[in-house]
């Protein structure tokens, strides 16, 4: 039977959540993504797709997928879609087909047309409409559209006063306010299948959300975690049906919320425990979300989280998700910082260190691998990371990032001498040298500095670290630690050959840095937080 194939994506569907100035209205932007989508949160979407006897294949996190019965039902949907999607989020779409196709050749047909979305997203051509700028008032949180109400952003927060506000970040706070359960229903239904009925306790959504993680943490920080899956425009174009390509895109948004929702109860007992002497912050924890969706549609996460456990449920967040997914593997970052620092930037960095990721995974040719990266943002400076420098010419590296993750990087022999180690062995360095005095990590964190390993090339410079650092281990020897650091030197380095990409050539490294600086956010859910107290400081 002949039917017409269309698709519709979402133009920077980042740019069009992050058009705000609170983080709860960018929580409330995703919700009202992921309510358009869904046709029975959104009526005028389910007229027009039965208006024009549409059949939905795909219709979650800003993209669409359909088949239509005639070229003209086709062509006048999309219409109707793209204004709808202006009209109701203040975004765009681009939009591609309608493709012919008939029984048998929906592989072949959808494939041609993801091919004809990509071009029409970064070929663009043709006049944009702009809005024009009459004597007006420009909305106080996204500074970009023109206001059209005086309201208060979020009248359940004490303080909060009356502002203008465009009629799109009006709508992302009653989303946010009023609409929450519909975007958190999958991920209420995923812990509770995951697990027992008494963590729906937690399950409220916070009103301040980066206010209450960051209360969590003595130093006020908190974690960003960013997922985004490898290959999936691959995965999907490997289809042989419509059927297939639904189940598949209903499947992945199960396996990211079900992945989400793993690490919850190990947390929570963490949380209880630290902060079972504070009845104030138990008080704050009831009813609330330790872990925060703040994105997460099509095959894109981000999430706010716990800073001392952002690394493990970063880590977790991914073997988890190849579990659900059978073997597709996801990259992840982690981005650590004070709980006020601008989102928006924790975020453009932690897309900066997420491609890294994902390049590495696909760096060892057909074997595709899950893996992490991390950053820890220290005050309000982005620093530049010594992963930024892969590529330069330089011999002496102060990182092995990115780290696999996953139980597919242990199967796969990952750990060979160029290809990086599993991060899983930061973890274990992390408990295993718990004992070792702040002095020390202080002269190793010298001794590894990269403007000190860039002079390294010379003979000179080079022969006085090695005798430097002989002289280290020597007088540390004594010491009860002293064969934990080893054995962390053995398996981080110095130095240890790894290739990254884009270089082909081998380069020496460290990891020992990375574990300095994970120190504090390296705690595993499942040890509780006095194992990492030393021994010296217990009661």
């Amino acid at each position: 039977m002949k039917r017409y194939l269309v698709a519709a994506d979402a133009d920077q569907i980042q740019n069009l959540l992050f058009r705000s100035s609170h983080l709860r209205e960018v929580i409330g932007g995703s919700m009202m993504l992921s309510r358009f989508c869904k046709e029975e949160t959104n009526p005028a979407l389910a007229k027009i797709i039965t208006d024009f006897h549409g059949n939905v294949i795909i219709n979650d996190g800003g993209s669409f997928r359909l088949t239509l019965g005639s070229d003209k039902e086709a062509k006048d949907f999309l219409e109707c879609l793209a204004d709808l999607f202006r009209e109701e989020t203040g975004g765009t779409l681009t939009v591609a087909g309608p493709i012919e196709y008939n029984d048998g050749e929906f592989r072949s047909k959808n494939e041609t047309l993801q091919l004809e979305l990509l071009n029409a997203k970064y070929y663009r051509t043709g006049a944009e409409a702009e809005p024009q700028l009459p004597v007006s008032a420009f909305c106080t949180s996204c500074g970009i559209g023109l206001a059209a109400q005086y309201a208060r952003p979020a009248w359940e927060l004490p303080g909060e006063e009356k502002t203008y506000l465009c009629n799109h970040c009006y709508d992302k706070a009653e989303d946010k306010l009023l609409k929450a359960h519909f975007f958190y229903q999958d991920y209420r239904d995923a812990i509770k299948k995951k697990h027992a009925a008494d963590f729906n306790k937690f399950l409220e959504n916070p009103k301040d959300p980066a206010e209450l993680i960051g209360s969590l943490d003595a130093t006020q920080y908190v974690g960003y975690v960013l997922a985004d899956v490898n290959g999936m425009g691959r995965h999907f174009n490997r289809r042989e049906s419509p059927e297939d390509l639904t189940k598949l895109s209903n499947d992945l948004t199960a396996a990211l919320w079900a992945s989400l929702a793993a690490p919850i109860p190990d947390l929570i007992k963490r949380l209880r425990e630290r902060k079972s002497g504070e009845r104030e912050l138990i008080e704050k924890l009831e009813n609330r979300m330790p872990i925060v969706p703040l994105i997460l549609g099509g095959d894109d996460v981000l999430a706010l989280v716990p800073a001392r456990y952002a690394l493990d449920i970063g880590s977790r967040f991914g073997e988890e998700f190849e579990k659900h997914m059978n073997g597709i593997t996801i990259g992840v970052a982690v981005i650590i910082c004070q709980k006020h620092y601008p989102y928006t930037l924790a975020y453009e960095r932690g897309h900066k260190l997420l491609e890294q990721a994902k390049k590495h995974g696909k760096s060892l040719g057909t074997q595709k691998l899950s893996a992490i990266n991390f950053e820890v943002i220290l005050g309000n400076e982005l620093k530049v990371s010594a992963e930024d420098e892969v590529g330069k010419e330089k011999e002496y590296h102060s990182s092995l990032k990115p780290y696999w993750i996953g139980a597919k990087a242990n199967a796969e022999s990952s750990e060979s001498s160029h290809a990086g180690i599993h991060f899983e062995r930061i973890l274990h360095h992390r408990l295993a040298l718990k004992n070792i005095p702040q002095k020390r990590l202080h002269e190793l964190r010298r001794f590894f500095d990269p403007r000190r390993l860039n002079e390294l090339h010379k003979d000179k410079e080079r022969e006085e670290w090695n005798k430097g650092f002989e002289d280290f281990l020597h007088r540390i020897k004594p010491e009860s630690w002293a064969s934990a650091l080893e054995s962390a030197i053995k398996e981080l380095g110095p130095w240890r050959n790894i290739k990254r990409w884009p270089k082909k050539d081998f380069d020496p490294a460290t990891g020992l840095l990375d574990l300095i600086e994970a120190w504090d956010y390296a705690y595993k859910l499942d040890k509780p937080d006095k194992d990492y107290q030393p021994k010296e400081s217990r009661a």
